[in-house]
């Protein structure tokens, strides 16, 4: 769920939008979004671009402490769910940081920059 605020022009995207998604949960569990949907969600909030031009999440990355996302995070975002749904991903393998949950000390993600990307298991990729 995301929220534009019409009088600022900022769109509020909580955990919706980041430079690090994950989309590896299981599928038939309560959380799981496969990266085909996460992208068609993705598309559309990047396509209300002419109603913000800032967007804030609640996750601190690579920024300064409360400053907005960069304006690649959305556009690259949608470009990763797209390349790995249509199977033109590039993929890079990069250390898990959260390995010891994830039983492995490295994480396959879609990214062109290694900063910002998406991670995913094989079987949540798809709807199907």
């Amino acid at each position: 769920m995301v929220f534009i605020d019409s009088a600022t022009r900022i769109l509020f995207a909580g955990d919706a939008v980041n430079n690090n998604l994950g989309y590896w949960t299981k599928r038939g569990t309560p959380a799981f979004v496969s990266v085909e949907s996460a992208g068609r969600a993705l598309r559309r909030i990047y396509d209300m671009k002419d109603q913000y031009d800032r967007v804030y999440n609640f996750h601190h990355d690579y920024r300064g402490f409360g400053a907005p996302l960069g304006d690649y995070v959305l556009p690259k975002a949608v470009k990763y769910c797209e390349d790995l749904v249509a199977g033109r991903a590039n993929i890079m393998t990069l250390p898990d940081p959260l390995g010891a949950m994830h039983g492995k000390p490295t994480m396959d993600v879609v990214s062109d920059d290694g900063r910002s990307w998406i991670c995913y298991s094989e079987d949540s990729i798809l709807d199907d």
